[in-house]
């Protein structure tokens, strides 16, 4: 066996996602706040955030990640 050795790795995955509030009250808005990660050696800049309800896009945005490193961000969400 022989092992491979990948001169670069870079790999962003969702680590966290969660609600802001666990219960949902009335009409209030709530906060679904994910947490993305960066264990690559590099850098990334205006990466791309989609939030999708019944298939429909709901909201974007853009975060910039630094190598090793991870961003929270947070999407305001309706009660409906």
């Amino acid at each position: 066996m022989v092992p491979t050795i990948s001169e670069s790795s870079s790999n962003l995955s969702f680590d966290t996602a969660y609600l802001a509030n666990s219960f949902l009250l009335g009409a209030l808005k709530n906060e679904l706040k994910v947490v993305v990660r960066n264990e690559g050696k590099q850098n990334y800049e205006n990466v791309n955030l989609r939030l999708f309800f019944d298939g429909q896009l709901a909201s974007t945005a853009q975060i910039n990640l630094k190598a090793n490193s991870s961003n929270e961000h947070s999407f305001e969400i309706n009660a409906n």
